[in-house]
């Protein structure tokens, strides 16, 4: 089994030899965070046992930040036409993209009236492409502001509720809420 050092270097590696966003496991970040939660834990044996472990946490941080850091740069620069493949994104990623669309949306109104045309399809399609769950909570949840950059809530336990799908896997995986069903998309008010 290799290292999540050797993972995060193949990762960065292939990520800095493509223009293109390269696909990572969608649990990348979880791993990453629970394999230096479990070296922080085993911490406090010996001072040359820390030190090592130390390194390896250290080593970790950076190869993660430089990962992150190329990808949203390519994010970034795919941004600027405001179209972006969310294929190969994690549920992080398309959560920046989803907010920076929208701000860009926001100041494109605000400051010169309207979207313009060019960009108003692609808009238009990121937002259709967005899919929305009906959850139940499991118990009282305060209020989220969601990926579609909506608030919702707050919630008491069996509360039902119509939200983006990428934020119901996220609060389903933390026990607050069941996914009743997939319904089509009705739109953003």
């Amino acid at each position: 089994m290799s290292s999540i050092i050797d993972e995060l270097y193949m990762y960065l590696r292939k990520e800095s030899e493509s223009a293109e966003l390269q696909e990572v496991p969608r649990d990348l970040l979880r791993k990453v965070r629970d394999e230096i939660e479990r070296l922080r834990s085993s911490l406090g044996v010996t001072y040359v046992k820390d030190q090592v472990i130390e390194r390896k946490i250290e080593s970790i941080t950076q190869l993660l930040t430089a990962l992150i850091l190329t990808r949203l740069s390519k994010l970034l620069s795919d941004l600027k036409f405001l179209s972006v493949d969310t294929s190969r994104l994690l549920d992080e990623e398309r959560d920046i993209v989803n907010y920076l669309q929208e701000k860009i949306r926001s100041m494109l109104i605000t400051y010169v009236g309207k979207v313009p045309e060019n960009l108003r399809a692609t808009i238009t399609a990121t937002e259709q492409r967005r899919e929305y769950v009906i959850v139940l909570f499991t118990k009282d949840y305060p209020p989220l502001m969601c990926s579609d950059l909506h608030i919702y809530g707050p919630f008491s336990r069996e509360d039902v509720a119509y939200i983006p799908k990428a934020d119901a896997e996220k609060l389903r995986e933390k026990g607050v809420v069941i996914v009743l069903g997939q319904v089509p998309n009705m739109g953003e008010s």
